[in-house]
């Protein structure tokens, strides 16, 4: 998902009140921000982002990445969107065609990165 979503150019980005939360950030041509979120904690995080010189527009798209229950800490499979795999170990066979999260970004751009997991996002350019 980090290759697949990544942007043309890598730009600053900060995250609020945690030292928990890698933040990457990248701009596509057409505007839109990439934000890629990596949560180096055993706890869930939720993270407020911040983005210098760019002002959103309405919405934002994500995926969450994380870990499922059958190992502990460090399972084998990946859950993308709440969506798993049929085998012992990897992602969710049908993860391409898997519907992204969306939300408002009336309230700022705010999210739950999971536990020793990622959220990779795209943000809406602002379209005034």
């Amino acid at each position: 998902f980090f290759q697949k979503m990544l942007g043309d150019r890598l730009i600053p980005v900060s995250v609020k009140n945690t030292a928990a939360i890698v933040p990457y950030a990248s701009t596509y041509s057409s505007g839109q921000v990439n934000l890629t979120l990596i949560n180096t904690s055993a706890s869930p995080v939720t993270a407020e982002v911040k983005i210098n010189n760019f002002n959103p527009g309405n919405r934002f798209y994500w995926y969450s990445l994380e870990g499922s229950n059958d190992n502990g800490e460090f399972s084998r499979k990946v859950l993308v969107n709440g969506s798993g795999p049929e085998l012992e170990a990897g992602g969710p066979s049908d993860y391409t065609t898997l519907k992204a999260y969306s939300a408002t970004t009336l309230n700022g751009i705010k999210i739950i990165v999971p536990p020793l997991g990622a959220v990779c996002m795209v943000i809406d350019k602002n379209k005034k």
